[in-house]
This record gives C-alpha cells, sequence and structure tokens, in this order.
C-alpha cells in the first residue's frame, strides 16, 4: 500500500531485496523523515501545495490570487474534486460559482460538501428548484451533516409549508444534535404560536450542546422574557449583546436585535 502511494507522488523507492528498514529510510531522504522515528512521510506535491496556499490567501483576503492558486491546482489535476470545491466556494459570482461546483460534484458525487455548497449558490442566484435538489443531494449523501435538512425546513416554510419546514429541522435536529440551528427555528415557530415556554425547553437543550452560542442566548433571554423570569432573561441577553449576533440569521430578523431586548427588559424591572 505504502509503496503504491510512493509511486502515485512520484517518490522513487529502492527495490525490496531484503533492505533493512534503516536503509529504507535513508533513501526517503532527510526532508521526510520524522526524527527519532522508524516512518518517513511521503511529502506533499504542487497540487497540494497550491490548495493550502490558496487557502491562505484566501483568509487573507487575497480572493483574485486564491482563485488563481485554486485554477492551477484544477489543471494539475483534472480528475479531483478539490480545486473545483474550493474554487467553487471562493467565486463572489453564484452564477459562475455554482456552475464549478458542478464539476466537483461531478467528480465526486459523494461529498456532500459540493453538493451543499452548490444549492448555497443556486439559491443565491434565484434558482429554488436547483438549490432544493442540490440539497437533496447532499442530505441523502450525509444524513448526519444536518445543513442541507435545515436549509429545505427554509425553503419549505418561505413557501408557507410550516409543517414540512417543521420536520425537516427535526430531523437535522435528530441527525446533529450538536447543529443548533434548526433548534433554534423549531423555537422560534414555537414562540410565534405561543408556546414559549416549550421554546425554552428547545433552546436550553441546545445550550447544553452549545453554551457559547450568541444566537441561542439571545433567543431564550427573549423567551424568558415572555415569560417574566427577568433575572434569566438578563443572564442571557446580556451574554448574547456582549457577544454579538448581528447580523441575524434569515428568519429571525423580526426578532430584533439584543440592545433593544436589553431595553426591554429594563423597562420590565423597573415596572416591577
Amino acid at each position: 500500500f505504502c509503496l503504491s502511494l510512493a509511486a502515485q507522488r512520484g517518490i522513487r523507492w529502492p527495490p525490496r531485496g531484503g533492505l533493512p528498514a534503516e536503509v529504507w529510510l535513508e533513501a526517503a531522504g532527510p526532508a521526510l523523515r520524522f526524527p527519532r522515528a522508524k516512518y518517513a512521510a511521503l511529502g506533499s506535491g504542487e497540487v497540494e501545495r497550491l490548495l493550502v496556499e490558496g487557502g491562505r490567501r484566501r483568509a487573507a483576503g487575497d480572493v483574485a490570487e486564491a482563485e488563481r492558486l485554486f485554477g492551477e491546482a484544477e489543471r494539475l489535476a483534472p480528475e479531483s474534486h478539490l480545486p473545483p470545491l474550493l474554487l467553487g466556494a471562493t467565486l463572489a459570482d453564484p452564477g459562475l460559482a455554482a456552475d464549478v461546483l458542478a464539476r466537483a460534484e461531478a467528480r465526486r458525487p459523494t461529498s456532500c460538501r459540493a453538493a451543499y455548497e452548490r444549492g448555497l449558490r443556486e439559491l443565491a442566484r434565484g434558482d429554488q428548484t436547483a438549490a432544493a435538489a442540490a440539497f437533496e443531494r447532499a442530505r441523502a449523501v450525509a444524513p448526519a451533516f444536518g445543513a442541507p435538512q435545515e436549509r429545505l425546513g427554509q425553503l419549505a416554510e418561505s413557501a408557507g409549508r410550516s409543517g414540512e419546514a417543521a420536520r425537516l429541522y427535526e430531523d437535522a435536529a435528530l441527525q446533529n444534535p450538536s447543529f443548533a440551528l434548526p433548534i433554534a427555528r423549531l423555537a422560534v415557530a414555537a414562540r410565534r404560536r405561543g408556546e414559549t415556554a416549550r421554546a425554552v425547553a428547545l433552546l436550553e437543550r441546545a445550550l447544553a450542546a452549545d453554551p457559547e452560542l450568541p444566537l441561542t442566548h439571545f433567543l431564550v433571554g427573549r423567551a424568558y422574557l415572555e415569560l417574566g423570569r427577568l433575572h434569566q432573561a438578563r443572564a442571557h441577553l446580556e451574554r448574547a449583546a456582549a457577544a454579538g449576533v448581528s447580523p441575524l440569521p434569515s428568519g429571525f430578523s423580526d426578532l430584533g436585535e439584543p440592545a433593544d431586548a436589553l431595553e426591554a427588559l429594563a423597562r420590565a424591572e423597573n415596572r416591577g
């Protein structure tokens, strides 16, 4: 197995011939050897270097150079799905990005990330049908991912299919309990139905999985405020305000901002 990988990367190992391990390690060269270890790394090639450097440039804000590096990596590895996946996730134009991500998905149909990212770009360019199809493919490949179900729930909710949206959010939360966003959407829907206590129960469960998420603190603080549990409301709203939750995800904008909620809390405390 190791010999086959070495051959793929162009590393010329000597024939077996009963050579001791020390000879093999010496043949690997000092750059590939780990100090005081009985193994050697295969190293990385030009494609890997381009992908890593592209990621660094993108993180530094040099998007144009990142796109160039990812494009060069795809030219050198036309069968790999990674270069178009990273390039598609970098391009600003959603139509162009969707087309590039389609190449990544065609090369690796089992990549849930390629399908999901393509769905986001299809959504950004206004093709909800293509977006839903991409999210469904991502969901089928990796049900535990959770994010595709949440996006499908948003599409159903925006189309007025609230029951279907709730089922999709529940499925996302069930498949990935650490993913707080679908639980937050279920809680907001419960609050709008007047089921504030249920909203609190859902959000407290989300906080148990991720106690640092500002959005969850904001939502549960608002719910406690509605229930008149002012001390608990303040604890959560102050954490949300300190961490910052703006801009809020789509579907939460009608809830206001943490600062507004804190002002409402102060008025309620003064009345009390």
